[in-house]
């Protein structure tokens, strides 16, 4: 009998260490609706020196969560560069341009962007897409 004892205290400790924590996680489907309300980001390419009758169509825009690599988001891009991602969860995201114009491979150097919950976020500023050859490895996608 007197074995059994600590055995039971030492579960009874390990169950009350397991109390139920409210969930915070924008990715935990039992986290409240207010913080799980989804971002959006617009943005537009920009490329130096583009030729004319050049289309941004050949881009590909990637936004890949840096927490949870399998989150991923693809979004086409218009004529003129212009691109949104909606219904984004909250995170930090590397956004991802890549494509080949006259044969050359074009990327854009590793961007960081955070995303809050309900933010819409609308860069301004456009995302410069360069060879290649031209952006350090460090900065390659």
């Amino acid at each position: 009998m007197r074995a059994a004892r600590p055995l039971a205290l030492a579960l009874a400790a390990l169950v009350s260490g397991c109390a139920r924590l409210d969930p915070s996680n924008p990715y935990d489907p039992d986290t409240p609706a207010q913080e799980r309300q989804p971002a959006s980001l617009q943005g537009r390419l920009l490329m130096v020196n583009e030729p004319s009758g050049f289309s941004y169509e050949v881009f590909d825009v990637t936004l890949r969560n840096e927490e949870f690599s399998d989150f991923e988001y693809l979004v086409p891009v218009s004529l003129d560069g212009a691109f949104e991602f909606e219904g984004v969860l909250p995170g930090r995201y590397t956004v991802l341009v890549e494509g080949r114009v006259g044969g050359e491979r074009y990327v854009l150097p590793r961007t960081e962007v955070m995303l809050y919950t309900g933010e819409r976020l609308a860069y301004r500023t456009p995302f410069v897409v360069k060879p290649a050859a031209q952006v350090p490895l460090t900065d390659l996608p």
